[in-house]
């Protein structure tokens, strides 16, 4: 009997024997950058593993930790397996980097990211065959064969993998990561299913696998044969494995309008206080938002007893520690970025007790003086700049995350900075699989500069010599090249594009289209400005925009 497997599936706390290679070791050697000592670990850990001593998850927190997107994790597993291709280890630790990658750059959801990556799943999927071919037993390969990857025509299936890992090492995680191939099954495969893989454990935890197991399908896929078990035991606490499951389904899938407030209570205790993982952390915010929108409007409660008081933004504020932490070893996740972003700098809320007995929240009262507002203004502006840029790094073929990043980099009371979101917002329009929508924000940021720059023009030569940064800048801009031609090329762009949009479509109407008085100044400097001179009769071909690299797009190169 394999006892740490029997202490997991069964949620017990009692002491296990110290593990000879820890996450904080790994840690330490991609630090040193000591491929050797981090190869070392992992064998050892891995023998205590196919000894009984160490158990499966333990050993997928490991590489789970070698697939973080901090640039540094990232880029050592790239090196470590350009030093050693051969190196089933090195293989799958890059497999399952390259996997986490494809997921932030396939948020984008357009040609150019589907093109990306189909490339990254290639190389994941060659990569995954390599370490099955040399080291079928290795837990990060076997997982990866379950969930389908790497698999071809002469490959075990997905549950042939589960079968073997479970004939060496009956655990959990090899079930859960399976019962994607049990999910247009019937019920009775479904049943008899896990009735099976419960068999392969210990008698002590046969009942408690075979119910999770059934919980956990049931809950996941829906089938109404399956669901009439779920639903008795839908409020067991006993298994806390569950708890995340149970709340997802109740939130999602029952019928909002009949939820009692001792379920709501649940649920909302369920959300703010569970112990989750960051893969459960990112998906209860999903959960939260559909929660908050259920519960307002079937029920007409204001989860927080105040109706300006939003409980995803509860959910934010009270889950920002831990999100926090996870965000730190792993940055570059777009989910955990969404949830942090902000949060520090928002107004606080406190918990109490409501006259009605239920748990609320209100704003904490707060007595900052101007110059502090303006530094926590300040603070929340710098981190949702930096922010925006961990997203677009993540995801650089997002058209939406171009058009946030050119919002926060140019502000306006920076005259140096009064351009810098141009190629950004560019870099949007050509990626964006709503072009127009993307060049009506670059026109309308074109429009805001010139106001700027009327103002600077319309000074009185002494208040201008009173903000020499202004007068220095407004000296040195050719605005021709930086305001008039763009405006005059986005314009007609814009009608090009016109063309191949709905006649329906308002902001292709003339009333639309048409210039109010300060547009009209700023069109006709441009009609009249040398130049600018031909772009009125250049192609659309001509007129569509370059795509400007990541790096002076993000102004990198200038620091």
């Amino acid at each position: 009997m394999r006892l740490i497997s029997t202490v997991l599936a069964l949620g017990l706390t009692f002491a296990t024997p110290a593990l000879s290679f820890s996450i904080d070791d790994l840690h330490a050697a991609v630090a040193d950058e000591d491929f050797a000592l981090l190869e070392q670990g992992l064998d050892t850990a891995q023998s205590e593993y196919l000894d009984g001593d160490r158990s499966a998850d333990d050993i997928r927190a490991l590489y789970i930790a070698l697939s973080r997107s901090a640039p540094k994790m990232a880029d050592f597993v790239k090196s470590w397996f350009e030093s050693d291709r051969s190196n089933p280890q090195a293989q799958i630790a890059r497999a399952w980097s390259l996997y986490n990658g494809s997921l932030q750059i396939a948020l984008a959801d357009n040609e150019y990211s589907r093109e990306v990556v189909r490339s990254m799943q290639v190389d994941m999927n060659e990569l995954i065959r390599a370490a099955w071919k040399t080291a079928p037993d290795l837990v990060p390969v076997e997982d990866a064969m379950i969930r389908g990857h790497g698999l071809h025509i002469d490959s075990q299936t997905p549950l042939e993998v589960m079968d073997l890992a479970l004939e060496r090492d009956p655990n959990w995680g090899s079930i859960l990561r399976a019962l994607h191939e049990l999910h247009v099954t019937s019920a009775e495969v479904q049943k008899n299913f896990c009735m099976s893989v419960a068999e392969d454990f210990p008698p002590v935890d046969f009942g408690l696998i075979r119910h999770r197991c059934l919980m956990t399908l049931a809950l996941w896929y829906g089938h109404p044969e399956m669901l009439d078990y779920a639903y008795k035991h839908l409020w067991d606490e006993s298994d806390p494995e569950l708890t995340v499951t149970r709340v997802a389904h109740f939130v999602t899938w029952t019928n909002f309008t009949g939820w009692t407030p001792e379920q709501i209570d649940w649920a909302e205790r369920i959300l703010l206080t569970h112990p989750v993982d960051q893969f459960e952390l990112v998906y209860l915010a999903q959960i939260a938002d559909t929660f908050q929108h259920k519960v307002r409007h079937a029920h007409g409660r204001h989860l927080g007893g105040n109706n300006s008081v939003h409980f995803v933004d509860v959910f934010r504020q009270e889950r920002l520690a831990v999100a926090e932490d996870y965000l730190e070893k792993d940055p570059l996740n777009i989910g955990l970025i969404d949830l942090v972003d902000g949060v520090a700098h928002a107004q606080e809320m406190e918990m109490f007790l409501g006259k009605d007995g239920n748990v609320t929240y209100r704003p904490v009262a707060t007595d900052l003086s101007a110059d502090e507002k303006r530094a926590r203004n300040k603070a929340a502006a710098d981190q949702r700049h930096f922010l925006n840029l961990q997203r677009l790094t993540a995801s650089p073929y997002h058209a939406e995350y171009w058009r946030e990043y050119a919002n926060s980099v140019a502000r306006r009371n920076l005259p140096h900075s009064l351009f810098d979101g141009q190629a950004a917002r560019q870099n949007a329009v050509i990626f964006s699989n709503d072009p127009l929508a993307q060049l009506e924000g670059l026109i309308g940021e074109i429009e805001s500069n010139f106001r700027m720059i009327e103002q600077v023009e319309a000074m009185p030569k002494d208040e201008l010599d009173r903000i020499p940064n202004w007068k220095s800048f407004y000296r040195n801009t050719d605005i021709s090249q930086k305001v008039l031609c763009p405006y005059l090329r986005a314009r007609a762009l814009k009608k090009h594009l016109c063309e191949s949009y709905p006649a329906s479509d308002t902001r292709c109407r003339e009333s639309v289209l048409g210039p109010a008085e300060r547009q009209q100044r700023l069109l006709d400097r441009a009609n009249g400005a040398p130049d600018c001179q031909g772009i009125l009769s250049a192609s659309p071909e001509e007129l569509w925009y370059d795509l400007t690299d990541f790096s002076t797009a993000t102004n990198q190169s200038r620091q």
